[in-house]
C-alpha cells in the first residue's frame, strides 16, 4: 500500500507540469485542488490501474469530479478529450488502462 501511494505521488509529480496549456493553473483550479476529495468506496488495495488513473487525472481536477460526472460521453471519449484538447500527459499504453478502471468503478448508463 505504502509503495503504491509513492508511485501514485511520484507520477503525479511527472505529470503535473502536462495539466493544461500553459501547465499552471488558474486560482480556481487552486481552490478545487485544496478542497479534500471524496473518495469512493473501493477495496483496501488499489489496482495498479487506480493508482494510474489517480496519478494522472487527480493532477487536474479532484476525483469526485469523476464520480459525480453526469453528461452523456464514454469514458474513452473523455479520456480522449482530457488529452487531445486539455494536454493530459496519458500514454497510448495507458490510456486503454484508465479507461477500464473509469468503466468498471464509474460506469456510465
Amino acid at each position: 500500500m505504502r509503495a503504491t501511494v509513492i508511485v501514485a505521488l511520484l507520477l503525479a509529480a511527472l505529470l503535473l507540469p502536462g495539466c493544461g496549456e500553459s501547465g499552471t493553473a488558474g486560482p480556481a483550479a487552486e481552490e478545487e485542488q485544496a478542497a479534500p476529495p471524496q473518495q469512493q468506496a473501493e477495496p483496501q488495495a488499489k489496482s495498479s490501474d487506480a493508482a494510474l488513473f489517480e496519478a494522472s487525472c487527480s493532477t487536474c481536477h479532484p476525483i469526485a469530479k469523476t464520480s459525480d460526472y453526469d453528461g452523456d460521453e464514454s469514458w474513452s471519449e473523455i479520456v480522449t478529450e482530457m488529452i487531445e484538447k486539455h494536454g493530459a500527459r496519458i500514454s497510448p499504453e495507458d490510456s486503454p488502462k484508465i479507461v477500464a478502471y473509469l468503466d468498471t468503478t464509474y460506469p456510465r448508463p
